[in-house]
């Protein structure tokens, strides 16, 4: 991990919020929840910002936001790239070849770049995969066991559904959310949830969220 560069980002977070008074002012009124590992140096080893929720909740918007924001590459979902790509509907192999493909994109961007932004990662493809099939991958299974470095944002979906060819659950997003906060807590990953139907307020929640890890 390059302290120095995860150093400076955190420094420029605090000079922001002493010097922008949007943010100053808005803090207040942010119910931002913020769970970590007891046993997690997250500030020492914090390589990806994974954005994670249901379909529809502001994940893809938030993710290029924080990408720019820190001047930090960008992970796109490579789901749905590939679904795009595919002249049949997805099977269950399909999605251990998702998250395979995903990891390797992470994995090469981490090879060059200290720290990361994830639109999605593979929490997604457990949480699709329990729901569309009742089980998941081993190897899905161990990368998520072996991942000590990532902070998850959890994008709450109280924003509008906009529909999608591709998105499949307009109806059970709030129970989808559930599952994705059980999965976070039962497998202790450090995790803040972010709210609300403004992204600009989500934003400065998840950048207020990191702050406060960082240097508690």
């Amino acid at each position: 991990m390059n302290c120095y560069l995860l150093g400076c980002i955190f420094t420029r977070i605090l000079t922001q919020h002493n010097v922008n008074k949007g943010f100053r002012v808005t803090y207040p009124y942010f119910s931002i929840q913020i769970l970590l590992c007891q046993d997690a140096n997250l500030k020492n080893h914090m390589k990806s910002i994974v954005i994670t929720g249901p379909e529809s909740s502001g994940k893809s918007t938030l993710a290029k936001a924080l990408s720019a924001h820190y001047g930090i590459p960008l992970i796109e979902e490579y789901a749905r790239r590939y679904i795009q790509t595919i002249s049949r509907p997805y099977e269950e192999g399909d999605l251990v070849h998702i998250g395979q493909q995903q990891w390797l994109l992470q994995q090469k961007a981490l090879r060059t770049n200290p720290m990361i932004v994830c639109d999605t990662g593979l929490v997604v493809l457990y949480i699709w995969s329990m729901e569309k099939y009742g089980r998941i991958s081993s190897w899905l299974k161990q990368q998520l066991i072996d991942d000590t470095t990532s902070l998850y944002v959890l994008s709450k979906p109280d924003i509008l559904w906009e529909p999608d060819p591709l998105r499949e659950n307009p109806f059970d997003r709030d129970q989808l959310f559930l599952q994705y906060r059980t999965f976070l807590q039962q497998h202790h990953c450090p995790f803040i949830v972010v709210e609300g139907p403004e992204q600009k307020k989500r934003l400065a929640q998840t950048i207020h969220g990191i702050a406060r890890i960082s240097f508690n």
